[in-house]
Protein backbone atom coordinates (compact mmCIF):
# COMPACT_ATOMS: atom_id res chain seq x y z
CA UNK A 1 0.00 0.00 0.00
CA UNK A 2 3.01 2.28 1.05
CA UNK A 3 3.97 2.16 -2.79
CA UNK A 4 0.79 3.85 -3.38
CA UNK A 5 0.73 7.01 -1.24
CA UNK A 6 1.85 9.98 -2.11
CA UNK A 7 1.14 9.45 -6.06
CA UNK A 8 -1.42 11.98 -6.45
CA UNK A 9 -4.58 8.63 -7.02
CA UNK A 10 -6.62 10.45 -3.57
CA UNK A 11 -6.98 13.30 -5.10
CA UNK A 12 -7.51 12.76 -8.43
CA UNK A 13 -10.16 10.54 -6.77
CA UNK A 14 -11.52 13.64 -5.18
CA UNK A 15 -11.77 16.15 -7.91
CA UNK A 16 -13.41 13.72 -10.32
CA UNK A 17 -15.97 13.16 -7.32
CA UNK A 18 -16.00 17.20 -7.09
CA UNK A 19 -16.23 17.71 -10.65
CA UNK A 20 -18.89 15.34 -11.39
CA UNK A 21 -21.27 17.04 -8.29
CA UNK A 22 -20.52 20.13 -9.60
CA UNK A 23 -21.43 19.42 -13.18
CA UNK A 24 -24.68 17.62 -11.63
CA UNK A 25 -25.38 21.21 -9.88
CA UNK A 26 -24.59 20.08 -6.26
CA UNK A 27 -23.53 22.97 -3.96
CA UNK A 28 -21.06 20.36 -1.63
CA UNK A 29 -19.50 17.26 -1.66
CA UNK A 30 -19.80 15.48 2.02
CA UNK A 31 -18.00 12.57 3.03
CA UNK A 32 -17.81 10.33 7.12
CA UNK A 33 -14.16 9.37 7.80
CA UNK A 34 -12.12 8.55 10.66
CA UNK A 35 -11.17 11.49 12.26
CA UNK A 36 -8.43 10.49 14.28
CA UNK A 37 -6.44 8.28 11.77
CA UNK A 38 -3.23 10.30 10.82
CA UNK A 39 -4.07 9.72 7.31
CA UNK A 40 -7.77 10.64 7.12
CA UNK A 41 -8.92 13.45 8.22
CA UNK A 42 -5.91 15.67 7.90
CA UNK A 43 -6.17 14.75 3.90
CA UNK A 44 -9.89 15.73 3.53
CA UNK A 45 -8.81 18.91 5.52
CA UNK A 46 -6.04 19.80 3.30
CA UNK A 47 -8.04 19.49 0.05
CA UNK A 48 -10.94 22.24 1.82
CA UNK A 49 -13.05 19.80 3.34
CA UNK A 50 -14.65 20.94 7.02
CA UNK A 51 -15.62 18.71 10.27
CA UNK A 52 -19.47 19.40 10.59
CA UNK A 53 -22.10 17.76 12.57
CA UNK A 54 -25.00 17.34 10.13
CA UNK A 55 -28.33 18.04 11.58
CA UNK A 56 -31.90 16.74 10.90
CA UNK A 57 -31.91 18.85 7.78
CA UNK A 58 -29.29 16.07 6.46
CA UNK A 59 -31.28 12.85 6.57
CA UNK A 60 -29.46 11.21 4.17
CA UNK A 61 -26.03 11.77 5.82
CA UNK A 62 -27.49 10.86 9.16
CA UNK A 63 -28.67 7.37 7.62
CA UNK A 64 -24.73 6.94 6.08
CA UNK A 65 -23.38 7.76 9.70
CA UNK A 66 -26.20 5.48 11.44
CA UNK A 67 -25.68 2.39 9.05
CA UNK A 68 -22.01 3.12 9.48
CA UNK A 69 -22.50 3.06 13.82
CA UNK A 70 -24.74 -0.33 12.87
CA UNK A 71 -21.83 -2.16 10.76
CA UNK A 72 -19.54 -1.44 13.70
CA UNK A 73 -17.66 1.08 11.92
CA UNK A 74 -18.07 3.95 14.98
CA UNK A 75 -15.62 1.92 17.65
CA UNK A 76 -12.97 4.71 16.46
CA UNK A 77 -14.24 8.33 16.27
CA UNK A 78 -16.02 8.84 12.93
CA UNK A 79 -16.82 12.40 11.29
CA UNK A 80 -18.73 14.06 8.60
CA UNK A 81 -16.62 16.30 6.58
CA UNK A 82 -17.89 18.70 3.35
CA UNK A 83 -16.40 20.97 1.11
CA UNK A 84 -18.71 23.31 -0.81
CA UNK A 85 -18.26 23.60 -4.82
CA UNK A 86 -19.60 25.99 -7.34
CA UNK A 87 -21.46 24.79 -10.20
CA UNK A 88 -19.50 23.82 -13.15
CA UNK A 89 -18.76 26.39 -16.14
CA UNK A 90 -18.55 25.99 -19.80
CA UNK A 91 -17.81 22.97 -21.20
CA UNK A 92 -18.25 20.96 -18.02
CA UNK A 93 -15.00 22.68 -16.28
CA UNK A 94 -14.96 23.54 -12.63
CA UNK A 95 -14.54 26.90 -11.60
CA UNK A 96 -11.96 28.04 -8.45
CA UNK A 97 -13.07 26.72 -5.54
CA UNK A 98 -14.94 29.05 -3.08
CA UNK A 99 -12.83 30.57 -0.23
CA UNK A 100 -12.60 27.96 2.77
CA UNK A 101 -15.95 28.29 5.03
CA UNK A 102 -18.14 29.44 1.99
CA UNK A 103 -21.63 28.81 2.68
CA UNK A 104 -24.02 29.70 -0.38
CA UNK A 105 -26.73 30.22 1.89
CA UNK A 106 -29.31 27.90 0.68
CA UNK A 107 -28.84 25.19 2.63
CA UNK A 108 -30.18 22.10 0.04
CA UNK A 109 -27.78 19.88 1.04
CA UNK A 110 -26.85 19.09 -2.15
CA UNK A 111 -23.49 16.84 -2.48
CA UNK A 112 -22.32 12.79 -2.93
CA UNK A 113 -21.98 10.93 0.54
CA UNK A 114 -19.79 8.72 0.57
CA UNK A 115 -17.46 6.55 3.39
CA UNK A 116 -13.66 6.32 3.07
Amino acid sequence: MRAHQGLGIGRALIAAAEAQAAADGHAEVTLTTYLEVPWNAPFYRRLGFADFVPGPDRPDLLKVQADEAAWGFARWPRGAMRKPLRPAGPAGKLPAAPPSGHDDGKGDGGGTCGSA
